[in-house]
């Protein structure tokens, strides 16, 4: 076999395996975005009923005509 055909034989391994990392960490990081939204959205719908809850009790206090405690 000739240098350059091993050369070549070479550079295409490693074109291939560079690719199928690239694929590889690029899967990884949309399972990872995946996961994240999938913890995310509940958390911030919990977060804004929270939220939603307090302005509730602040609306009430302010609107209460007996004075509370």
């Amino acid at each position: 076999m000739k240098y350059i055909h091993k050369v070549s034989l070479f550079l295409l391994a490693w074109l291939l395996f560079t690719a199928l990392v690239y694929i590889v960490l690029v899967g990884i990081g949309w399972l990872g975005t995946l996961f994240g939204l999938i913890v995310a959205i509940p958390v911030e719908a919990f977060a804004l009923v929270a939220v939603a809850i307090g302005l509730l009790c602040g609306l009430v206090a302010l609107t209460d005509d007996e004075g509370g405690s």
